[in-house]
């Protein structure tokens, strides 16, 4: 309320009011009533006298009363609606910028993602439909949908209406605490609008709302243009007390950093499941080939010794059928072969050359990765799975094929064993058959 340093008959006179409110009944420092002039030309004048005068008329008491008035109190009284909505619309805003938030997080814990990536893989690895299903999802996805933050605009301050309406009157008897008539707020009112208050306090309304609502926009992603230092600072002190930065835009990096996290834990995951697997098939490559071939040279050698043996019986057989050595002649000489060379002859034929055209004496294969892997078809089929999902997120996989499988050809005879026997004899019968002839 204004402070008016004049007699309370002149205010109630002005504002047609005839009852007192709640002031002294007398001045502070005085005995004097109310009202009662103690000297000078008015003494002993009643209040009624006293302003038929014409210094005492309305119209030059409300000019006296409006150059001394301070309108602080009713600036403090006006301004508390405002300050009062003001950290409402404040305490809203936070609340919707807080439910956004939370809305986000909820739908991004929906959203196809593994807490335990090393417990997926394995699930992947098993054939778990489920688990690979939502690894496909993981890969696949490049971007979750974000809405826009659509917060509620920040509503007119009552003191704005007031001043605009012409009802700052009205506002400052709402407010006002203890007795204070329509006649107090009227003059207020009228104090408060000729001595710029009301102006100013619409102005400092605007200003706050202006700035609310910028704060509004920059939440739902408009560009931070003007929030910094003393408006961030007022904001505060309005009891928005939240990082002033759009929750869209926010929402959007979340939700991307989402995406890249869970694709590159999983890609990670699989290239780390991978790489020791193959290590241990590329570990074991060697071994396996030197295995195959002893076990291809062991078979070769079995078939060989089998036939020299069959070689050796049927040569056994020519040589009993040939004399051991040459005839004593006692008559007349004749020609024939040098028995003792025929023998060694037949004794010097290698059976073995003469069997190898009907053997399939087959080298040994170098085996693969694939072979490898071969040996454990479970975990050769855990390390595809896993290789498939990896190629799911678009990583290249050819560093970890294995390649095909190989057949080793196992030894076998093209011929039955009668005719290996008869080319057998015959190879020693055509040896025997070139030894020199001699005379005897």
């Amino acid at each position: 309320m204004a402070v008016v340093p004049r007699p309370k008959e002149q205010y109630d006179r002005l504002v047609g009011m005839t009852q007192p409110q709640a002031t002294p009944t007398r001045r502070v420092g005085t005995e004097a009533p109310i009202g009662a002039v103690t000297g000078g030309p008015a003494a002993g004048k009643s209040p009624a006298e006293f302003t038929k005068t014409a210094q005492g008329s309305p119209g030059s008491v409300f000019s006296r009363q409006l150059e001394g008035a301070d309108i602080s109190g009713i600036t403090r009284l006006a301004e508390q609606p405002l300050l009062r909505e003001a950290g409402q619309e404040a305490l809203k805003i936070t609340g919707e910028a807080q439910t956004y938030k939370k809305g986000r997080e909820e739908a991004l814990k929906a959203e196809p993602q593994f807490a335990n990536v090393s417990e997926a893989i394995q699930k992947i690895g098993a054939g778990d439909e489920g688990a690979t299903g939502t690894g496909q999802a993981i890969l696949n996805r490049t971007q979750i949908p974000v809405p826009k933050a659509d917060l509620s605009d920040v509503k007119e301050f009552t003191p704005l209406q007031a001043v605009r309406g012409g009802s700052v009157e009205g506002l400052l008897r709402r407010e006002a605490q203890g007795p204070y008539t329509t006649g107090m707020a009227g003059l207020d009112a009228l104090l408060f609008a000729k001595k710029g208050g009301a102006a100013e306090l619409g102005a400092r309304g605007q200003a706050t709302r202006a700035l609310l609502q910028g704060a509004t926009n920059v939440l739902e992603g408009a560009p931070a243009v003007g929030l910094q230092g003393p408006a961030l600072e007022k904001l505060q002190q309005l009891g928005l007390n939240i990082p002033i930065t759009s929750l869209t835009g926010e929402a959007e990096q979340q939700a991307q950093d989402f995406v890249t996290k869970q694709k590159e834990n999983l890609l990670g995951g699989l290239t780390g499941t991978l790489d020791p697997m193959l290590a241990g098939y590329k570990a074991n490559l060697d071994p396996l080939a030197s295995g195959r071939a002893a076990a291809v040279a062991q078979q070769n050698q079995a078939i060989l010794d089998y036939y020299r043996n069959l070689g050796g019986g049927v040569r056994t057989e020519v040589l009993s059928t040939l004399p051991t050595g040459n005839p004593i002649v006692t008559g007349m000489l004749s020609e024939g072969p040098d028995i003792p060379t025929v023998l060694q002859n037949i004794r010097n034929v290698d059976i073995e050359s003469v069997v190898r055209p009907y053997l399939n004496l087959p080298t040994a294969v170098q085996p693969t990765l694939a072979d490898v892997a071969a040996q454990n078809p479970e975990q050769a089929a855990q390390y595809q799975r896993l290789m498939n999902m990896l190629s799911t997120g678009g990583r290249d996989v050819s560093g970890y094929g294995l390649g095909a499988t190989t057949t080793q050809e196992q030894a076998s005879v093209t011929a039955d064993e009668e005719t290996i026997k008869n080319a057998i004899k015959t190879a020693l019968l055509e040896a025997g058959s070139k030894a020199p002839r001699v005379r005897y």
